[in-house]
């Protein structure tokens, strides 16, 4: 079987168990994670062992291992640097919960924090147009990575390395703020380049976080899962 087909095919079992648990419910949404292939933004994730010893899988160390990972419902280290991990490619599942909290409508200017393999700003731009996603990372390798990733399935969102903490002010306001890293409490650029009908999805510490205007003043609400990102990185 061609990896093509085989990538299709797992694609399609996982999106089909998103479904099956209530995970993804719009229409929108299951498109843009049928469509959009994970193995693009993947070419290589690691393995942590016991130990601290390090296996990488890619399409050509390990090739059905890899292929299989990717399309597992589980997070991906992408990154590993002097003994740390330093980016993931997010679960699809929490990623799937978060979207759909997004609550997003056609036409809406869309924040992603923490860029990371690209795949997430991905299926934004698969469901709100590439001239309606901003993506930050302060990583400079990650962004330019993730560009080269969204370029060959052609998306061109805007991609800025940069500091997360600090949004992107000159696409302000945006309608929607999504961050797919942990932070402590919610910064206030942030809050600041909300737009007033707008909505931000975050995690804070482990805890799932929706908030969004109401009557002039920040409200929140927890959503009932858990998810555990790495800690944005700042500088």
């Amino acid at each position: 079987m061609s990896e093509p087909h085989r990538a299709t095919q797992l694609r399609e079992a996982l999106v089909s168990r998103l479904i099956e648990d209530e995970t993804l419910r719009s229409p929108e949404w299951i498109a843009a994670f049928r469509d959009m292939p994970r193995h693009v933004f993947v070419p290589e994730f690691y393995h942590l062992e016991l130990g601290g010893r390090v296996h990488a899988h890619s399409m050509s160390t390990n090739p059905d291992i890899w292929l299989n990972g990717v399309y597992t419902d589980t997070s991906l280290l992408v990154q590993y640097r002097n003994g740390e991990p330093t980016s993931t490619s997010s679960q699809p599942s929490i990623m799937a919960i978060m979207l759909e909290a997004l609550e997003a409508q056609d036409g809406d200017s869309v924040l992603e924090i923490g860029t990371g393999s690209g795949y997430n700003a991905g299926l934004l731009c698969h469901r709100l147009g590439d001239d309606n996603v901003t993506s930050v990372d302060i990583d400079p390798a990650l962004t330019h990575d993730a560009r080269a990733h969204l370029r060959t399935l052609g998306y061109e969102p805007l991609v800025v390395t940069g500091d997360g903490y600090d949004g992107y002010p000159p696409r302000a306001p945006f309608d929607r703020i999504i961050a797919t890293v942990g932070v402590p409490r919610l910064p206030r650029a942030w809050v600041e380049q909300l737009a007033p009908d707008g909505r931000i999805v975050a995690t804070i510490g482990h805890a799932l976080m929706v908030y969004r205007f109401e009557q002039g003043k920040l409200v929140s609400h927890v959503l009932p899962q858990q998810a555990v990102f790495l800690q944005m990185r700042s500088g």
